[in-house]
């Protein structure tokens, strides 16, 4: 090969390199726009399904809302029908005291609710009867179930000669606080899928409302407890408690089956019949059983939020 031939190869050569190492300069700037782009719609796209999520739980939030609303108005409006003829409350107190309970209920939030006890004659089986229907009412209307704890007990003041005025177990007032199965804590607005516990707040929130408004209390225990002296440190009380609080998570947590434990005929407690709307048959199934429990042991029963 001549050295002008050698030369001449050599340019070719030289001036190909440069080509394809501006054509690779070039294909790698496309590539890192393309991957911008891309990356650029990931980003727009992961905040417009957000944007979506948290509207659309915030849409399932104001459904459940107004869906527990409308349910109560019905409730409500078949409760007066019943009572037609025999003085009910007025139409406006009614909706007052309902809006009252919900306006406290929602302040209150996450907190438990306050169940006050007086057992009376009744076992710690018998109260685990209502409390079994109290969780099974929490997961028919959606919930996880309820965890009952004991926050304190009470008995009457002693008299000047130092004597309780009723030594018996069946003047203790009982306070347990109602939490629900699975903790709950709140995380502000953040919203994500439909695991995220804000929709579960909400159920919690709506169940206390229910509760509260199923007329299941006839007692003002709250103020009785006022005139009391606590007496919580009782071993008594304490397993009495214990084991009233382990009813709900028994297998035999059934209405049947809880009222046949606990040495309670079922027979004269009927059932809502079928025509009765799912949420007013939890209510008044609910009701039927702290009546009974008041009918047979005079155990007395108040919900406070």
């Amino acid at each position: 090969m001549s050295g002008a031939t050698y030369e001449a190869s050599s340019v070719t050569s030289s001036s190909t390199r440069q080509q394809l190492l501006e054509l690779a300069h070039s294909l790698d700037r496309i590539g890192k726009q393309a991957e911008q782009f891309l990356a650029g719609q990931l980003d727009q796209l992961a905040k417009e399904i957000e944007e979506f999520e948290h509207e659309k739980a915030a849409w399932r939030r104001q459904y459940r809302r107004e869906s527990t609303e409308l349910s109560t108005q019905r409730d409500e409006i078949e409760r007066l029908r019943k009572l037609a003829g025999s003085s009910p409350m007025p139409e406006d107190s009614v909706a007052r005291k309902r809006a009252s309970i919900e306006e406290t209920v929602r302040k209150s939030g996450i907190a438990p609710l306050r169940l006050l006890v007086v057992p009376s004659q009744a076992t710690s089986q018998q109260l685990g009867v209502f409390l079994c229907e109290l969780t099974r009412f929490n997961k028919d209307l959606g919930g996880r179930g309820l965890r009952f704890e004991l926050s304190g007990a009470y008995r009457p003041r002693k008299r000047l000669l130092g004597r309780a005025t009723d030594p018996e177990m069946a003047s203790t007032l009982l306070e347990f606080h109602v939490f629900p199965a699975v903790p709950l804590k709140a995380r502000g607005a953040h919203v994500q899928l439909e695991d995220d516990n804000t929709d579960r707040v909400e159920e919690w929130i709506s169940w206390k409302i229910r509760v509260l408004q199923a007329g299941v209390t006839k007692e003002d225990l709250d103020r009785e407890m006022r005139r009391m002296q606590p007496h919580d440190r009782n071993r008594q009380i304490q397993e009495y408690a214990r084991e009233a609080a382990r009813r709900p998570e028994s297998e035999l947590c059934s209405l049947e089956e809880t009222f046949t434990a606990a040495g309670m005929s079922s027979g004269s407690f009927v059932l809502p019949d079928s025509h009765t709307d799912f949420v007013r048959k939890q209510i008044l199934r609910l009701q039927g059983v702290a009546e009974r429990l008041f009918d047979d042991f005079n155990m007395r029963i108040q919900i406070c939020p």
